[in-house]
């Protein structure tokens, strides 16, 4: 019987200590962020390199709602909008029409956003 209950207590108190991390994680992340280029996966899983015209715009709000604005040339631009949370330290999106994508936070401050997107590669945002 004291087994379980120090089983209980421990994952209670583990349980709790995610959902600050990710809170303090969520207080961070809101704010508009700039992502200057790099690899992105084509449509065709193929990994290309290129450098955005303008930089990319990943903006996430406090409501829990984003917009992202990418693209290669004034004639090449995706929108993306829907929602976005963070779950056991990944910063989810979900998107609006359908899809989405959960990505592993390396490191976030006041400069710096560093995640492992869901293609492996790792991406550096800043404001």
């Amino acid at each position: 019987m004291r087994n379980a209950f120090i089983v209980i207590t421990s994952l209670a108190a583990l349980l709790a200590g995610c959902a600050t991390r990710d809170a303090q994680l969520r207080h961070r992340l809101a704010g508009a962020w700039i992502y200057d280029g790099g690899d992105f996966p084509s449509k065709d899983g193929v990994m290309t390199s290129w450098k955005l015209t303008e930089p990319g715009k990943l903006t996430l709000r406090p409501d829990g709602s984003y917009s992202a604005v990418w693209g290669v040339s004034s004639n090449n631009i995706t929108k993306y909008h829907g929602t976005w949370s963070v779950k056991a330290g990944n910063m989810v999106l979900k998107n609006a029409t359908g899809g989405g994508s959960e990505s592993r936070i390396i490191s976030v401050d006041d400069h710096a956003l560093v995640y492992e997107a869901t293609s492996k590669e790792t991406r550096k945002f800043h404001h």
